[in-house]
């Protein structure tokens, strides 16, 4: 599958590991809106997925899938 452009600083932004959706936004220097539609796809897509927090329920964490790691390795 062809990754989007955009897909590529996500994958560089979570190289450091789970990361929310506003530690994300911020890392990339855009609002969370922008962000969550590329998530979105990026979810779609299998690269990426929402998992709750431990520390608190209200919070997702973004994880790379096994796909996403792949996918990351290839464009580091």
């Amino acid at each position: 599958d062809e990754v989007a452009p955009a897909w590529g600083e996500v994958f560089r932004a979570m190289a450091s590991g789970r990361l929310t959706l506003t530690a994300l936004a911020d890392a990339l220097g855009v609002v969370k809106q922008s962000v969550s539609r590329v998530v979105d796809d990026m979810e779609r897509a299998g690269y990426l997925e929402r998992l709750p927090s431990l520390a608190d329920r209200r919070v997702k964490l973004l994880v790379l899938t096994d796909r996403g790691r792949d996918a990351a390795a290839l464009i580091a």
